[in-house]
This record gives C-alpha cells, sequence and structure tokens, in this order.
C-alpha cells in the first residue's frame, strides 16, 4: 500500500508522534511518503518575521495552498491508496481534493478529541472518507454529521518509550507531566496537602495558580525524550486527564462531547514500565489500570505504591504487557490497513490536480485569440481559465483587453484573481457566474467542454453572454486520434493522466460532433483544424490507414481547435 502522509504541522509532541505513525505505516509494508509540513510552515512563519508581517497561524485555506502548493503535484505524481493526515488543521480541502483525484482513500487521525472536536469536525468535513479519532465518545459526531468514524486511540513507540536508567536529578517520588488545567491545579494543590511528606514534581506550562509547599514545579514545556527519562527515575506517575470542557484556548468542545478514552501518555507510561495512577477513565480501566474515583482514593493508592514497591512493580509491569500486546503504533497501523481495506474514495464535486496542470498556456489557442479578437478594447471570458496565465499572455498581447475568468480549483482561482480582472470560483455547470447577456466579446473554452456532464446545455448558457457576432474559441479531444483507434482494435479503453483518454474526461467528440455541439448552441463554425501534439503521429495515421483499408480522418491529430462566432456563416 502507498500512503500519502501529512504530519500535523505542530512541534514538540505532535511532531514526534507523526514520526512514530509514519515509522510505524513502512514496518507494516506500505511505501510512505512524507509531507514535511512542519519545514514548510516554519520556513514561511520565518519569512513573515523577517519582513515584518507577523507569524501567520495558517488559518485561511487561500495562504495554506500557497505555503503548501508543491504538494499537489507531489501527490499527484504518487498517486497513493492511502492519503493519512494528522490533526487535518494545515491541510486544506484543495489538497484532499486532489488526493482523490489521484485514487487515494483520505483519511484524518483527529488526535485532539474530545476537546477539539468543534475544529476536527470542521477539517473531517473538507473531504474526508474516513476520520479516526482518539476519543471513543466522539465516533457517533462524526457520524452523525456524514463522515464514517473508527475509534483509534494513540500508543507508545516501544525503542523509544521503553525501562531506562536515569541519572539521580531524574528521580521523584510522585511526578506530574502535563499542562495545568484548572481541574488538575485543584486536584494537585489538595493532593500535596494530604501528602505533606511526599515531594511531588510537576512539570508543564499554566501552572501558576498552583499552591503546596512539597510541590515542585518547573513551568516549562518538556520534550518527549525528557518526558521518558523523568519518567523512568518517578515512584509513582500522576495522570489525571483534563475535564471534556477543558481547551488550550477557547471553548472547541461546544457538544461536551465526554472523555471517556485514555490519552497518549496512558500508553507511553506503561510502556515506559512506570508505574501510573489514573482518573478512572472506562479506557484506562479497561485495560486494568490503577484508577482513582476520589482524591482520598488517590491520596491511598499513592501511599500504597511508595510503601509497597513489590507491589508497584508487579502493577507496572502487568500494565506493559498489555499496552505492548496490543497498543504499539505498529498495531495502530495494522488497524488503519484493515480499516481502509476496500474502501473507495468518496467522489468530489470538482476536479483538482497538480497546480502545475492549471498554470499551462495553450498556445495554438493564443494565437488564435490574437488574430480574432478586433482591434481595440475586448472584454474576454475564460472558462476554466485555472491560474489565469493564458488570460494574462493575451493582455500582454493584447494591451486594453480585458480578461475574467470561470475556475472550479480554489487554488488556481486565487492565483488568477492575481493576473486576471475577475475571477468566478465554482463549477461552471453549477454556478451563477453574474455576467450579463451579451456582455462579453470573446469565449475562451480551451480543453473544458469534455471534463463536463452536459456540455451541450452549458455551452447554450454560455453563448447568451456572448455579444452580437461575438466569437467563441475552443478545443476539443480528438476520439478519432490513431492512439485511441490502435488501442480499440486490441481490444483497449485505458484512461491515462493526459491526452484523449484523459481519467477526467467525460465526453469525446470526433470534428463532426464537435461542430454540432456548438451549432447546437447557435454559434456558427467558422474554423475547425486538427491539432497534431507530436510530429511522428502522421507517420503512425498512415500506416493505420493503410492497415485497416479505411480513410480514418483526423488520426494524426489529437485535439480539435475550432472558432465559432455567434450569428456567423458556417465553414465549409
Amino acid at each position: 500500500m502507498r500512503v500519502y502522509f501529512v504530519g500535523s504541522g505542530v512541534p514538540l509532541i505532535h511532531r514526534t508522534i507523526d514520526c512514530f505513525v509514519a515509522l510505524a505505516l513502512e514496518r507494516v509494508g506500505a511505501e510512505v511518503r512524507r509531507a514535511e509540513i512542519w519545514e514548510l510552515l516554519e520556513f514561511w512563519r520565518k519569512g513573515a518575521e523577517a519582513l515584518a508581517l507577523g507569524r501567520g497561524e495558517f488559518e485561511d485555506e487561500a495562504l495554506l495552498e500557497r505555503v503548501l502548493g508543491w504538494l499537489y503535484e507531489d501527490v499527484r505524481r504518487f498517486r497513493p491508496h492511502l492519503f493519512l493526515a494528522m490533526h487535518g488543521r494545515h491541510v486544506p480541502s484543495s489538497l484532499i481534493a486532489a488526493a482523490k483525484e489521484a485514487g487515494a482513500v483520505c483519511a484524518l487521525w483527529a488526535v485532539d478529541d474530545p476537546y477539539e472536536i468543534d475544529r476536527s469536525l470542521e477539517y473531517a468535513l473538507r473531504g474526508y472518507d474516513l476520520v479516526f479519532t482518539v476519543e471513543e465518545a466522539a465516533v457517533p459526531v462524526y457520524r452523525e454529521a456524514g463522515v464514517e468514524a473508527f475509534h483509534l486511540p494513540l500508543a507508545c513507540w516501544p525503542e523509544f518509550h521503553r525501562p531506562v536508567a536515569v541519572p539521580k536529578r531524574y528521580f521523584s517520588e510522585v511526578l506530574f507531566i502535563g499542562s495545568g488545567f484548572p481541574s488538575r491545579i485543584s486536584l494537585l494543590s489538595a493532593l500535596a496537602g494530604m501528602l505533606e511528606g511526599r515531594k511531588i514534581k510537576v512539570l508543564g506550562q499554566w501552572w501558576g495558580g498552583l499552591q503546596g509547599a512539597n510541590l515542585d514545579v518547573e513551568e516549562r514545556l518538556v520534550s518527549p525524550a525528557e518526558a521518558v527519562r523523568w519518567t523512568c527515575g518517578a515512584s509513582v506517575v500522576l495522570n489525571p486527564h483534563r475535564g471534556a470542557g477543558e481547551t488550550a484556548y477557547d471553548d472547541a468542545n461546544s457538544q461536551r462531547v465526554p472523555a471517556l478514552s485514555a490519552n497518549a501518555r496512558f500508553f507511553e507510561v506503561a510502556a515506559c514500565g512506570a508505574f501510573q495512577v489514573c482518573d478512572d477513565r472506562p479506557g484506562a480501566v479497561a485495560l486494568g489500570a490503577v484508577t482513582f474515583r476520589t482524591l482520598e482514593e488517590l491520596a491511598e493508592v499513592t501511599e500504597r505504591a511508595l510503601h509497597d514497591p513489590v507491589w508497584r512493580q508487579a502493577k507496572a509491569e502487568e500494565l506493559r504487557r498489555a499496552v505492548l500486546g496490543g497498543h504499539t503504533y505498529e498495531h495502530r497501523a495494522r488497524q488503519i490497513f484493515k480499516l481502509v481495506a476496500g474502501k473507495e474514495a468518496r467522489p468530489v464535486s470538482a476536479l483538482y490536480r497538480g497546480i502545475g496542470y492549471y498554470r499551462n498556456v495553450n498556445r495554438a489557442v493564443l494565437d488564435v485569440l490574437g488574430e480574432v479578437l478586433s482591434a481595440g478594447r475586448a472584454r474576454v471570458l475564460d472558462v476554466g481559465c485555472g491560474s489565469g496565465a493564458l488570460g494574462a499572455a493575451l493582455k500582454q498581447v493584447r494591451p486594453g483587453t480585458e480578461v475574467f475568468g470561470i475556475e472550479v480549483n480554489p487554488f488556481a482561482a486565487r492565483e488568477a484573481a492575481c493576473v486576471l480582472d475577475g475571477v468566478v470560483e465554482g463549477d461552471v455547470e453549477a454556478v451563477d457566474p453574474g455576467f450579463g447577456e451579451e456582455s462579453f466579446d470573446c469565449l475562451v473554452l480551451a480543453d473544458v467542454l469534455e471534463h463536463l456532464r452536459d456540455p451541450w446545455g452549458t455551452l447554450g448558457r454560455l453563448a447568451r453572454l456572448l455579444k452580437p457576432a461575438g466569437v467563441a474559441v475552443a478545443t476539443l479531444p480528438n476520439v478519432g486520434y490513431v492512439g485511441v483507434v490502435e488501442g480499440l482494435l486490441e481490444g483497449k479503453w485505458e484512461y491515462v493522466d493526459s491526452g484523449v483518454l484523459d481519467s477526467s474526461h467525460l465526453r469525446f467528440f470526433t470534428r463532426d460532433t464537435a461542430v454540432r455541439l456548438f451549432e447546437r448552441a447557435k454559434l456558427k463554425v467558422e474554423r475547425i483544424e486538427g491539432l497534431m501534439w507530436d510530429p511522428g503521429d502522421a507517420a503512425r495515421a498512415a500506416y493505420l490507414r493503410a492497415s485497416v483499408g479505411r480513410s480514418l480522418p483526423d488520426a494524426e491529430y489529437v485535439q480539435f481547435l475550432l472558432v465559432a462566432r455567434k450569428g456567423g456563416a458556417t465553414c465549409s
């Protein structure tokens, strides 16, 4: 299985988890392409800071698309079976659509549920086929929103999370590593009062309100490697989960989805062979963890563990075996494969390709536009304008020309808006562009009509936007091309990445049906010519004609280029 893996783009713990997941996928046999978006985001941040633009938070999809632009072509070339994104915050919907167009099932691993489920749900609705959530209670929330979801907790990496001998500076009687949410501050302050003869070590951020003479607090972030050392040096590790409504910055669990599942630290501490005490979450209880329901129970079990090292070590080893037996990242990778097996990507309403596809200029179309547009100011509508490269080139060739566009790909549309006079983002078969009838001198349809479900009706509607005697310039694929006919004679009709049998083409044309398409829209074809991409196709076509004894007109041409006029004379 080929997996295109997009990390969270979040530093420290999240980035380490990204690494473990990617390695686990490789360990179980996947060919993994890692999109290192952290580096791309950091490069952009540093550039913004250097230019005194502030630190962008990348909440805007347009900015994300600019930062991650090269990934579009990368995912299309890789053609993954699975596109897996961690967290999802930094993955724009157009990149998900590009992965689907490349044939991938797209999955999101929501690693901050239920605390950030409002945001995770928003990310999931960007087009993912599946969601893996670390919180069991969150599964129905996604399913009710129409996204297939499964419970998939985080895990441990045994080569990293393991018992190690540490220097004395990492020793502690009671340890807590994590953020100081209100419920934890209240709990540890009270516990310190009940364990007056015990030293409690606390590391993490947001502990300003913590009180207690026997508390040793270091207000700082702890790296994953340092956390392992502190964990292995502790006699008792506390793991009270935060409350379901305690989010890092604002309320992102508006539905108050309960927190029932064990957190990532549960598996990491267990794999280190350390004794831990958790609140009585069902996920921890089910694995046999030592848990508490009240402050008194927590104080009692902590004292017992400190007084009875044999019992403490036995409990720690029992939980360690349970976790290593079914809760490593390799186990999670195998679960992902099972859940993805047999799945197909849900269709997307729009076609997305690598951004380079949208930056092409069809020179034949540009040359014809230079010929057919009258001198002076002209208004042109480029349907499927891509990134605006053709329109920008036309404005250079014919200064004063106004070029407007319609484009389905949001990334390309936003690029086009920078160089054209106006761009409508949307599917030309569904969107109302808002232009008045008879408002354009020229209509450009370069490599567009073959992608539409109803090119006949769409062309008819677009033709009404042309002024009297306005002109339409279009290119269409020739289904009678030698490469297609040779395949048919061998019983083959195989879609490919480009050309007549481009996998995104829905309609195919001959010279005759191309003319009839335009005449049905009351556009008279004044000129139609074949476009040859490869000079060698002339010899191939001649050989094929001689072989089958048929004339096979236009076999050497991949495309037809048409010029049609509103109310004009039909070409001979």
